[in-house]
């Protein structure tokens, strides 16, 4: 989006709010009407949303886009300040965890101020300081794109396949027939660009899910397990533990429970 094109939608704060989250705490599977960006402050967990659960750490920011179910797993506890906007270009943020740098964290900690006032002017000042966190972050995400490597298409394609249809029957041989290379290939080029083989970047897509299901909702360990793709409930406890050192009925006791954002 060029320039003056964002001038021509101002943008409009249509919440903002400071979230205090204890360890373990989560939030429930929601979606908004707008652009929500969160702060993380103090706090470590992760985010999800769109098939993937991407980690945040303290001085991190999480970008929602409308209409995205989303949610929130809190590991450690501490401070999300949320703002959902609209116009000014809010809408083409690119969504996920990035790193605020220091321009994005001077206007966060603007609206962070803005929280304890209350006055006849308080939406206004909201409304502009939500126009230009969307302009810094804008800016920073563009410079970010300059300087990230780009991944061959097929490594990029099979993350693409297990994070969306990771609950499936699937296999290494299938996907790499998929994106048309042989298997061995494939492991070669995603143990190079992502740090592990397919088939542990399956497991552990699998696990997440799985975690996030035993926290979010009643289910059976058997159903979880067959929600996520893995069909043995004893193979899925199994793998379970050997990653988190307890097992689902354990994880779930340590850490279920929910809160909601905005």
């Amino acid at each position: 989006m060029h320039k003056s094109e964002l001038m021509t939608t101002p943008a409009t704060c249509l919440f903002a709010a400071e979230l205090s989250m204890a360890d373990g705490q989560c939030c429930y599977m929601h979606s908004h009407a707008c652009t929500e960006i969160i702060w993380y402050q103090n706090c470590t967990g992760w985010l999800l949303q769109g098939g993937e659960r991407l980690p945040y750490g303290d001085g991190d920011i999480g970008i929602y886009q409308p209409g995205t179910e989303h949610g929130d797993a809190c590991d450690v506890g501490g401070y999300q300040r949320c703002v959902g906007v609209n116009g000014g270009g809010a809408d083409v943020l690119r969504p996920g965890v990035w790193r605020a740098d220091s321009p994005t964290l001077a206007t966060l900690e603007r609206l962070r101020l803005e929280l304890t006032r209350q006055d006849d002017w308080r939406q206004e000042r909201l409304n502009l300081l939500s126009g230009c966190l969307v302009l810094e972050l804008t800016r920073q995400l563009a410079s970010q794109d300059d300087q990230i490597p780009t991944a061959p298409y097929a490594v990029t394609a099979v993350r693409r396949i297990i994070d969306t249809r990771f609950a499936e029957s699937l296999t290494i041989s299938g996907i790499a027939s998929d994106v048309g290379i042989g298997p061995d290939y494939l492991r070669q080029l995603f143990v190079k660009w992502v740090g592990e083989s397919p088939i542990r970047y399956l497991i552990r897509k699998r696990l997440d899910a799985a975690c996030d299901l035993l926290r979010l909702n009643q289910e059976s360990t058997a159903r979880i397990a067959e929600q996520v793709g893995i069909d043995n409930p004893y193979y899925f406890s199994r793998l379970f533990r050997n990653r988190f050192n307890i097992t689902p009925t354990q994880y779930r006791t340590r850490y279920a429970g929910g809160s909601d954002h905005g």
